[in-house]
């Protein structure tokens, strides 16, 4: 009851009434996994050391939550800067827990891999993410951008597709398809792509490029079409 009513209070925005409780759910049980994360979580911003300290505590007194811990500890040495630190934590936290596929820590560890400039390292995390959520559109499109920055248009076009074939009006995989048909000069590709986003009612500019694709392959009277349905929508738009 403590714990909950520090979680209710934190949302709240009143931290050290939260802080009181949470302290106060720790002296009913000081193993309690719920009060421990709850607080260290609380304390990472503005006494991370202290947080740190206490579950360094808490891992040495319950090995059996060791991979939870660890990824705590993981989030507190990326809240003090210390990335090469919490890619430590969180190999060991997905090594005590891999049959549960550690898929946040396994998220985290590729962040922390991207904030250390470590391209490889991060793209092998999220495609092992890959192999677990093989329709996650957001990773899909991460990894995809990833390619496009190593300037691999391939393999980003295909791991788009993927994207696309998961959610078939998703704009971000609809807009790198339609640029790497664009670079190809596959007009009519590129137009199929447009068309097929689900930001085209919403975007006038995505509009114009869809009737510069329209009238790159010669269908002049669609691209036409395109612009004037357009403009009735957004009259006001020069």
């Amino acid at each position: 009851s403590h714990a909950l009513l520090g979680r209710v209070q934190w949302a709240l925005g009143d931290a050290d009434e939260a802080r009181k409780s949470f302290e106060a759910a720790l002296r009913l049980d000081p193993k309690s996994p719920e009060a421990v994360y709850s607080l260290g979580s609380l304390m990472a911003v503005k006494a991370p050391d202290k947080a740190r300290e206490m579950l360094m505590r808490f891992l040495e007194q319950n090995p059996t939550q060791a991979p939870e811990a660890h990824f705590q500890l993981a989030k507190i040495e990326l809240e003090l800067g210390r990335p090469k630190a919490a890619i430590k934590e969180l190999k060991d936290a997905i090594a005590l827990d891999p049959d549960n596929d550690s898929l946040a820590a396994r998220y985290a560890l590729a962040q922390a891999y991207e904030a250390e400039s470590s391209t490889e390292a991060a793209l092998a995390e999220y495609q092992k993410i890959r192999r677990i959520e093989p329709t996650n559109v957001s990773i899909l499109n991460h990894i995809a951008q990833i390619y496009y920055e190593k300037g691999d248009w391939d393999a980003m076009r295909e791991v788009l597709l993927d994207a696309k074939n998961a959610q078939n009006d998703d704009p971000a995989a609809n807009h790198w398809l339609a640029l790497n048909a664009e670079r190809q000069s596959d007009w009519a590709k590129a137009a199929e792509y447009v068309q097929a986003s689900a930001a085209l009612k919403d975007e006038p500019g995505l509009n114009m490029r869809l009737s510069y694709y329209l009238s790159q392959s010669g269908r002049l009277d669609k691209a036409v079409q395109v612009l004037e349905a357009a403009h009735e929508r957004w009259s006001n738009n020069d």
